[in-house]
Order: C-alpha cells, then structure tokens, then sequence
C-alpha cells in the first residue's frame, strides 16, 4: 500500500477503528528493528493515522462549538451628537491643558 492510500484509508476510518489502527501499528513498531527500512514506514504510517485522528477529534469539537445562541432582536438606534463649536473648543481645551473633565475651560 503506498502512502497516498494509506493517507486515504486512514481518513475513512471512523474513530474506534482509527484508534485499533494505532494499536496494531504500534504493537508492529516495537518488533521492528529500528534500523529496518519497515521501522521508518511504520513511523509515518503511525503519524498518518494520528493527524487522521487528531482531524476527528477537531471536527467533533468544532460541531460542539459551533452552536449559535439565539439572543433574540435587537433594535439599532443611531445617536449623533451635536457638538457644537464651544463644545468642541473646550474638548480641546481639556486635552491640552490637562484640566480635569467639567472643569470650566479657559482659553488664552
């Protein structure tokens, strides 16, 4: 089997099946030479079957997540302020001279 249907296999297994997969390939691995050409195919095959798993475990988590809450209408009101050239002044007049906010402002 090469890596590219193993890749497909491992991602068409469901969890349970996914998780004996692992099992039977690690039991393989610790028999294995770890010189052995077989040791490095099983490695990958072992990460192959990991992210397959760790892919599950993301989309169930995203599916439990992934729930929107009805919080009901909202009404949108838009509020502009009338500034007018005084209030703009003595905004500026604060800022600058660092006086405290309802102070009355002085210019100079």
């Amino acid at each position: 089997m090469s890596g590219f249907d193993y890749y497909d296999y491992v991602n068409g297994l469901n969890e349970n099946k996914l998780v004996a997969e692992m099992e039977k390939l690690n039991k393989r691995l610790f028999k294995t030479n770890p010189t052995s050409p077989i040791y490095t195919q099983l490695t990958n095959m072992i990460q192959m079957a990991q992210e397959a798993y760790n892919d599950i475990l993301t989309s169930q988590r995203i599916k439990a997540e992934d729930k929107v809450l009805d919080i009901g209408e909202t009404d949108h009101i838009t509020y502009t302020p009338d500034y007018t050239k005084e209030d703009i002044v003595n905004a500026y007049i604060e800022v600058y001279t660092k006086k405290k906010p309802g102070e009355p402002g002085t210019r100079q």
